[in-house]
């Protein structure tokens, strides 16, 4: 009853999800969004088909591969680019392509590596819980790490699009919608992972059962709110603008601590110094000093960075005549000649021998 119950359930997933996604394909060029949900959908419904299938007629595992590998690759571009439109879309057009052709490779790789599980004749080492196939090193690898570029790819686009995970509103109506969906899959999945490592298939068809139909409920969400992603989208939007923005307070304190840093040679002479050392130093996170910079001190921390480190050269040229330009240029931080003659140039207006002969000029004059 139950077997039969489990089975259903699948068919209905399956065939519910790729017609489903597939008309979410056909929608206009201007709804990138739902076209990417329809192959998504279509996607996992091929997934739960041929899930399906291998009851009815047994595919052998290197054959289904050649379905399970190009849908996963589907569904994490769809989740890539959704990712992306939700976090500001690329700030380089052919990033989807470029994920498009790292996910092709992966997928290329997995596909041939269980070959070396007939060169090497080596033994099983764990049967599957959905069909009881005997699985050697190579194939189990593959059927795990088939799963990884998913997550890896989602995570990915939260880097690549212009907001960030720190601009997700944990408040906003249908960002939290759309969070407590993750975290749905989120669980069933480890369910799922523990079914499968504690070969339980109870456990495992539990899971399955429960993200097929939570896949459908997304879907119909989908299909009755289909601004949900816009407005998602423009709510962490308006969480970004509110991320760039320091109160007096945190402005204040920053600015502090910068100039305690900044008197500091010990800080500024750091030859590695950046945006992420100088804000663990002075306990303020990195993007937060970004905005500083940006925004109160108009400036960026390169250019800030050098002109005191500029000025501090000034100094020691002053005080300590006796030691070469390219010992104190070291001394400052720059681990390079031209880079230093460039950014003393452009600071003071003369190059480094100019401005020792008009100290030493003016030392002897005094």
């Amino acid at each position: 009853m139950l077997d039969s119950l489990y089975d259903a359930l699948r068919e209905a997933a399956a065939f519910s999800l790729l017609v489903g996604g597939a008309s979410f394909l056909i929608a206009p060029k201007g709804e990138v969004v739902r076209r990417r949900l329809g192959l998504l959908f279509a996607s996992v419904g091929a997934l739960f088909g041929l899930s399906a299938l291998d009851t009815v007629v047994h595919v052998q595992e290197d054959l289904s591969n050649l379905i399970i590998l190009p849908c996963i690759l589907a569904l994490s571009q769809a989740l890539y680019e959704i990712a992306l439109y939700l976090f500001g879309d690329t700030r380089k057009k052919k990033t989807p392509r470029r994920a498009f052709v790292i996910g092709a490779a992966w997928s290329t790789f997995l596909l041939l590596l269980p070959l070396l599980d007939y060169l090497g004749k080596t033994q099983v080492v764990k049967t599957s819980v959905e069909d009881s196939a005997g699985l050697g090193p190579f194939h189990l690898f593959t059927s795990l790490a088939a799963y990884g570029w998913p997550i890896a790819i989602s995570a990915t686009a939260a880097r690549t699009g212009h907001f960030s995970l720190r601009d997700i509103p944990g408040r906003a109506p249908e960002t939290r919608i759309l969070i407590g969906g993750v975290l749905a899959y989120a669980a069933i999945l480890l369910v799922i992972v523990a079914g499968t490592a504690c070969g339980s298939i109870p456990v495992y068809r539990a899971g399955h059962s429960a993200l097929e139909l939570l896949t459908i409920a997304w879907f119909l969400f989908a299909s009755a709110r289909p601004d949900i992603f816009s407005l998602v989208r423009r709510e962490i939007g308006e969480e970004h603008k509110k991320n760039l923005i320091l109160g007096e307070d945190e402005a204040r304190t920053i600015g502090e601590r910068i100039s305690r840093a900044a008197a500091n040679p010990s800080v500024i002479c750091h030859p590695g110094l950046d945006l992420r050392i100088l804000g663990k130093l002075i306990k303020v996170p990195p993007y937060r000093l970004s905005i500083y910079f940006n925004t109160n001190l108009r400036t960026s921390f390169p250019s800030w960075i050098n002109s005191i480190r500029i000025d501090f050269v000034q100094r020691r040229m002053r005080e300590r005549p006796d030691l070469t330009i390219l010992d104190i240029a070291l001394e400052a931080g720059y681990s390079s000649k031209s880079s230093f003659n460039s950014h003393f140039s452009k600071n003071v207006g003369m190059s480094p021998s100019e401005y020792r002969r008009l100290v030493a000029e003016q030392a002897s004059a005094r």
